[in-house]
């Protein structure tokens, strides 16, 4: 199975933001801060739905972003997807 790690997200991430905008922490601190405590918005959250999707090769719907509030959630989330993947 393909691995996706928590510092890889954290790069994602930080791309959905605006320029002169950084995440509020990192590490697993900012793994269970909800991602509208990290400035993230609906707009935020689609694109780094496409982000993970042109990254992983695999399809995230955006409306399964809108359910994840926190990026451990997400990492759960893509963790399936790939295993999914796999066994597909």
């Amino acid at each position: 199975m393909k691995a996706f790690s928590s510092s890889a997200l954290e790069d994602l991430m930080q791309l959905c933001l605006p320029p002169d905008r950084r995440l509020a922490a990192d590490g697993e601190e900012l793994l269970d801060l909800s991602f509208r405590a990290l400035g993230f918005d609906s707009l935020a959250m689609v694109e780094l739905a496409d982000r993970l999707q042109e990254a992983l090769r695999v399809p995230v719907p955006t409306e399964a972003m809108d359910r994840i509030a926190t990026p451990r959630a997400a990492l759960a989330y893509v963790e399936r997807l790939l295993a999914a993947g796999e066994r597909g």
